[in-house]
């Protein structure tokens, strides 16, 4: 009895033994995370930082925790302070004044973290990230700021999520903003930050990202960009956004008078635009844009041109598809739908105060086969528009891509009441139409680089206009006279069913000349030709 009251008093003693120099262990464990490792991993990271930023700039770290069980590293709050002089230009800092709410890292291979070892990390989340920066910090990110010596190193991150982050990117100065994201959430599985020569596409299994929106403007400061509640799946490869705007950040007429020439006033503005199958691993390899569908809802685009400032300086570009052909990424998209659109163009002619506008409501187009590596393969566009709110225009587009732009456009056009025309003629061409109505028009004509050819029929009734002073708009003596002339000698004033005319389109490429330019000078020349009297 005795001895067994030993032997149990002896496991007793054995047991509370071990639990002690558990204890002691495990207080000693904690004793050297918080007064050894925890310093070391905060010094650590901060001389990371360092060697990467390439800057002179303060990076605190008030608290950071290492668990053990599970293997964790938390911090809470992490703030960055740039040493930016006055005279320092951003460029020379690329990340500016920044913080991060908190990061967690659960799943950490703490000797890797803590060596040069290899590190994997199973999930990580980055929440409440300000990031503020220049535009230097992109011309860094093509290398990974080290030496060309260092060791290879693994370093692996199964998940990471990336919560309300916000990222501003500014120009010149800190008054400058050129781009500013907000409320953006990323999530990427299997990330690989491995140093070696690894290609961007192999870098990540998924990855997805929603943004609230993102602002930027352009580097001239004459447009602003906005999208707004951005979707991203690569596994999908799907990305929609709600809206995108284009805004001009000066008034149509005031944009010309800074440049010192004449030039396009842009704005647009769109619905929801949907892009289905994007090949995002050929993106990442090689640059190329490959996908099945992009869909645009309700386009708005408005252009607006001044005639009073100098001409623009003649710029010698080749028609928009020859350029396409020669872009210098690959690009494949099977359909581009654009629905219920609608385009204008206003313009201001020479010492005029009044403008005219012309438009296409009801706006609808399917364009196939949009791809630059067949050059034998043509690319069609089918479109459809109501003409001033008044006659149906339907357009067939054939574009090649070859050297000499080669183009087909076929088109059709109900009848329409010429009166309709007087506010973009009177202010535009000084010309007011009496009275007229189109019954039906039909066109088709070759073009290239150098010319244009077809035909343009055109049936109407009971055709008179009046010409009238640049000045006033208004029709003087001299105006009814040549109005007269011209109705009675000079302009055929209908064209019947019976036995229809057709005019000739036959026009030379002026030298810089854009392409809608081209198109409608060259319908023009089928007018006149169809309208003038023998």
């Amino acid at each position: 009895m005795e001895a067994e009251t030993k032997n149990k008093s002896r496991r007793i003693k054995w047991i509370a033994g071990t639990l002690i120099g558990i204890t002691v262990i495990f207080l000693g464990f904690i004793i050297l995370i918080n007064s050894v490792v925890e310093p070391f991993l905060k010094d650590r990271l901060i001389a990371e930082f360092g060697i990467i930023s390439k800057q002179d700039a303060t990076l605190e770290i008030p608290d950071l925790d290492i668990g053990l069980f599970p293997p964790s590293v938390v911090i809470d709050g992490l703030f960055l302070t740039p040493g930016l002089g006055v005279s320092d230009r951003l460029k020379d800092h690329p990340v500016l004044e920044s913080k991060i709410e908190s990061i967690s890292a659960k799943g950490v291979s703490l000797w890797g973290l803590l060596t040069d070892g290899n590190l994997s990390v199973r999930e990580t989340l980055i929440s409440g990230a300000e990031i503020h920066f220049s535009s230097g910090l992109l011309d860094r990110l093509s290398g990974n700021g080290r030496s060309s010596g260092d060791s290879s190193r693994s370093v692996v991150l199964n998940s990471l999520t990336l919560a309300g982050a916000s990222l501003t990117m500014y120009q010149e100065d800190l008054s400058s903003v050129k781009s500013h994201i907000t409320l953006a959430d990323l999530n990427v599985t299997d990330l690989n930050l491995s140093t070696g020569d690894i290609r961007m596409a192999d870098r990540f299994e998924q990855f997805s990202f929603g943004i609230d929106s993102i602002r930027h403007t352009t580097e001239d400061r004459l447009y602003r960009f906005e999208m707004d509640r951005i979707l991203f799946s690569s596994e999908l490869g799907s990305l929609t956004t709600e809206g995108f705007n284009l805004k001009p950040q000066l008034p149509a007429r005031e944009m010309p008078k800074q440049i010192g020439h004449e030039i396009d006033h842009i704005e647009i503005e769109t619905g929801s635009i949907d892009l289905k199958n994007l090949d995002i691993h050929a993106w990442l390899t090689n640059g190329a844009i490959k996908a099945k569908s992009i869909t645009v809802e309700s386009p708005r685009v408005k252009i607006s041109r001044d005639k009073n400032p100098p001409d623009k300086p003649v710029n010698i570009r080749p028609l928009l598809n020859t350029q396409f052909a020669h872009l210098p990424m690959l690009v494949s998209l099977d359909t581009l739908t654009v629905r219920n659109g609608f385009v204008s163009y206003r313009e201001w002619r020479e010492e005029q105060d009044t403008s005219g506008t012309l438009f296409f409501d009801s706006v609808e187009m399917v364009m196939t086969g949009l791809q630059n590596s067949e050059p034998d393969q043509t690319v069609h566009a089918e479109v459809s528009s109501l003409f001033m709110n008044a006659s149906k225009l339907s357009v067939q587009f054939e574009f090649t891509l070859n050297d000499d732009g080669a183009q087909t456009i076929t088109g059709q056009m109900e009848g329409l009441d010429l009166l309709k025309l007087n506010p973009v003629l009177v202010p535009l061409a000084f010309v007011r139409i009496d009275r007229g109505v189109i019954h039906s028009v039909a066109f088709k004509f070759d073009l290239n680089e150098t010319v244009a050819s077809g035909e343009f029929m055109c049936l109407y009734d009971d055709f008179s206009m009046s010409l009238l002073s640049k000045r006033s708009l208004e029709s003087s003596l001299g105006n009814r006279i040549v109005s007269f002339l011209a109705n009675n000698l000079q302009v055929q004033s209908s064209n019947h069913e019976a036995d229809p005319r057709t005019g000739e389109i036959y026009f030379e490429k002026e030298e810089g000349q854009s392409m809608v330019n081209y198109w409608w000078k060259s319908l023009r020349s089928g007018i006149k030709d169809l309208m003038q009297r023998m």
